[in-house]
């Protein structure tokens, strides 16, 4: 192999074990603002009320989700130019990308769904104790599962993209 297409390669596979680590780091981001944010929220602070912040929770979860989608969907990428148009690695390469792309493990977004769901569901119990105005919780209820849905959606949709073919001129 030539020295330039090598170091090419060498620099996709870091890339590709940067943004691995960037969404490791992301769904540790998410539990720690989540259980901060819940902490902090539901504290009896005699002078200062903090439980507004409860109402962060859900779309702090979610911001962290869309960095988590963004992440998995560049090392995803990665690997679909491996699989599909790198001229410079080996066959077995192509085959393992190749596998992997069929046969996804599809727990994790699942399990990032499921933890959204309930940081959802501990915030509206949470926020629940602490209201006066039902139609507040209401909205603020709807607000966070149509959040909830669209980013999940939007996850799936991009992960899409990556099947549909595209052409390099």
């Amino acid at each position: 192999m030539e020295e330039r297409p090598a170091a090419f390669l060498n620099n996709l596979y870091e890339e590709k074990l940067k943004h691995k680590e960037h969404r490791m780091n992301y769904v540790v981001k998410k539990f720690l603002f989540t259980i901060g944010l819940f902490g902090l929220g539901s504290s009896q602070i005699p002078t200062i009320n903090l439980s507004p912040l409860l109402y962060l929770i859900p779309f702090v979860a979610l911001a962290c989700d869309l960095y988590i989608f963004a992440e998995d969907f560049k090392v995803k990428r990665i690997g679909m130019f491996v699989q599909k148009h790198c001229l410079f690695s080996c066959p077995d390469e192509k085959n393992w990308e190749i596998l992997v792309n069929e046969y996804r493990e599809p727990l994790a977004v699942f399990a990032s769904l499921v933890l959204s769901l309930i940081v959802l569901l501990a915030s509206a119990f949470a926020v629940l104790k602490t209201i006066s105005d039902l139609r507040v919780f209401i909205i603020w209820c709807l607000l966070s599962v149509l959040a909830t849905a669209y980013s999940f959606y939007y996850g799936w949709a991009t992960k899409k993209k990556l099947k549909q073919p595209f052409q390099i001129n």
